[in-house]
């Protein structure tokens, strides 16, 4: 096992909507052959709440090796390449069911205050994900909009995640706003990872 490993984000990095991940497909070749070769490994951390057989399909269009970890569900879930398939971290599994975090509860107490702030429940097929869509909504208001739903939902993470080729400044926001157990979270799930890692070669 090599001594480095390499992570990368998905969505707006590897993977554009547009021509831009096309013209880059020939150095994602060359460093697919480098981590190979080396035997280095590859860690995708995405917020997207599942990773399916179209997500691979994307990965190879980059020009990408498929990742040997994928984090996704904005650290919600992980699963490693056993062969070629992905098989579900169970530690990880665990200590998200051990936090006792309540999605239903957490729909429940969104739902009345969704059309206050003119924001649309778009749930994930993930037990410990949640997300509600916002569309040029003022930065301002979505600052006092986190806070409120902050102060609701205690044991709560709130993220947000701008969308490719909408409307996001400065001053407008279009995106998703994400709500996961507190423990959990893109930063952490990759520290896990590395740590595994880290055992395993030793």
């Amino acid at each position: 096992m090599s001594n480095y490993t390499v992570t990368a984000d998905f969505d707006g990095t590897l993977f554009d909507p547009n021509l831009r991940s096309l013209l880059a497909w020939s150095y994602n070749i060359k460093t697919s052959r480098l981590l190979t070769k080396h035997n280095i490994p590859f860690i995708l951390n995405t917020g997207r709440p599942v990773w399916v057989h179209f997500s691979d399909l994307q990965i190879a269009v980059t020009g990408t090796k498929k990742p040997d970890v994928v984090i996704h569900g904005a650290g919600t879930k992980i699963v490693w390449l056993k062969g070629n398939a992905y098989e579900l971290d169970a530690e990880w599994e665990k200590r998200m069911e051990d936090a006792h975090w309540d999605k239903q509860n957490v729909i429940n107490i969104l739902t009345p205050l969704l059309s206050k702030h003119h924001a649309q429940l778009f749930d994930t097929h993930s037990p410990f994900m949640t997300r509600i869509w916002i569309y040029k909504t003022p930065v301002s208001h979505l600052k006092n909009m986190v806070e409120e739903f902050q102060k609701k939902l205690p044991g709560t993470k709130i993220l947000r995640t701008e969308q490719i080729l909408l409307p996001n400044t400065n001053n407008v926001f279009s995106g998703y706003l994400l709500f996961i157990p507190s423990i959990a979270g893109k930063e952490v799930g990759l520290k896990y990872i590395l740590d595994k890692l880290q055992q395993r070669s030793k």
